[in-house]
């Protein structure tokens, strides 16, 4: 009799972790339960010794397959409540996750339960943390009883690549990749966008991504420019700020959140320490949470004009007249290109005529007729009409115009301008007749007076 719930005990067990672990995957549970209310799920044929019960099958109420941890105690019974006690060893996690109903062995679902169950007892057993859990009956089957071969072919080499089994690191994380943290103006100019983000996840399928503290309208898309909130990891977006909302510097936090999700072999036990212990995969689920802090500036419009407004140098709203001066390549020569007083390309002759100070006194500065600063004498030699006439105009003896009275008596006598070399030339030729009348008058009379 003690052979035969021996069997149906392992049946039972191998049965429920089948159920649990199915459910599992689908994420029945978001969290390990503190405990577990246990039903015979399903009584398994002996498929090696031949006895006419095998194993029982155990899930819990919620369908997480369970399997039985002891087989010489007491079984449970369906409405037993079994409690968290204990995270089992790699060994059995190993077993778990490669066995029904995480990873099926075979095409027999009632098989694949009856290995999972048969597998955790001889790993027990094989690790001294059993109480001959087996039979040597059962250990020892060969080809008369084992007819499938299960043992050689299937719970052998399970239990012997158990017996090695580490623990992975599998914790659940969460890293951001971020990059340059700067804005960059998108070259329609509508949107300060940042560099590309993502985050790489361990043990979690998608992350979350909220902003906070950002301009207004500012949104989060995707590599292909749609605004997008929920990533896959590695999945990489940008945050978008409308530019007309970025009207100084702003730091905003961009928050991302996760949920990880590790599955754990899990002891349960209920306060009768006679009754079996059972054993099932549950999900250990991890917040994860962390934050990036961008700084978005916005791009000064330098030597801009838009909306009315005129922007300067250095960025700031000026009037009309400052933008010219301080825009507008005005009075400038770059790259033998002459820009004229109102930033327009002119010629030489414009350029030299709007933006050199020729014959001009500037901040007690004098420029001569080249536009060169000179000293006051060369000034008025070059720049000042003095005691001369040019152009039907009088000019006295400090360069000003004035009326021919004032011009005669500051001057003396009335000199033509000398840039008027034909004038010059008629006065010579007066001044010669003069000279030769007056020669012939003086010949006549001395040549009177002899003959008398």
């Amino acid at each position: 009799m003690k052979n035969l719930w021996k069997n149906i005990s392992v049946i039972a067990i191998a049965i429920i972790g089948i159920a649990a672990i199915g459910v599992t995957t689908v994420y029945a549970n978001t969290t390990t339960p503190s405990s577990v209310t246990v039903k015979r799920a399903e009584v398994l044929s002996d498929a090696i010794t031949n006895h006419e019960y095998g194993f029982v099958y155990f899930t819990t109420t919620d369908g997480d397959a369970l399997y039985c941890m002891d087989n010489l105690k007491d079984p449970l019974h369906t409405g037993d409540v079994a409690k968290l006690a204990d995270t089992a060893d790699a060994g059995i996690q190993y077993i778990l996750e490669n066995t029904y109903p995480a990873k099926p062995t075979t095409d027999s679902p009632e098989f694949d339960k009856y290995l999972a169950q048969a597998a955790i007892w001889w790993y027990l057993d094989d690790t001294n943390q059993g109480d001959n859990q087996l039979s040597d009956e059962f250990r020892n089957a060969d080809a008369s009883t084992d007819i499938y071969r299960m043992i050689p072919d299937y719970i052998k080499p399970l239990v012997e690549k158990a017996k090695k089994a580490k623990f992975s690191d599998n914790t659940p994380s969460m890293t951001v990749k971020a990059g340059n943290k700067k804005f960059v103006l998108t070259s329609d100019k509508k949107y300060y966008e940042s560099a590309l983000i993502s985050a790489s996840l361990v043990n979690s399928d998608k992350y979350t991504v909220k902003l906070s503290d950002a301009p207004e309208g500012t949104t989060l898309v995707n590599t292909n420019g749609k605004e997008q909130t929920s990533f896959k990891s590695d999945e990489g977006f940008k945050v978008r700020i409308p530019a007309s909302k970025l009207t100084e510097t702003k730091n905003l936090s961009v928050n991302f959140e996760a949920t990880g999700k590790v599955k754990k072999a899990k002891i349960y036990k209920t306060n009768d320490s006679s009754r079996q212990r059972v054993v099932g995969l549950f999900e250990d689920v991890t917040p994860l949470k962390t934050s990036v802090k961008l700084t978005a500036n916005p791009v000064k419009k330098v030597c801009e004009v838009e909306d009315g407004k005129y922007y300067g140098k250095n960025g700031n709203v000026v009037d009309e007249k400052t933008y010219k001066k301080e825009c507008k390549n005005s009075c400038e020569v770059i790259d033998d290109v002459f820009y004229g007083k109102d930033g327009n390309v002119v010629d030489e002759q414009t350029y030299n005529d709007e933006c050199k100070n020729i014959c001009v006194v500037v901040d007690d500065n004098f420029y001569g007729k080249d536009g060169n600063i000179v000293d006051e004498q060369t000034y008025n030699d070059e720049c000042k009409n003095i005691c001369t006439v040019a152009d039907g105009n009088y000019y006295g003896n400090d360069g000003n115009i004035v009326d021919k009275d004032t011009y005669d008596a500051e001057c003396g006598v009335t000199v033509v301008a000398p840039n008027t070399s034909a004038n010059a030339s008629v006065l010579f030729l007066i001044l010669g007749g003069l000279l030769v009348a007056t020669g012939l008058g003086l010949i006549i009379y001395r040549t009177k007076k002899s003959y008398l």
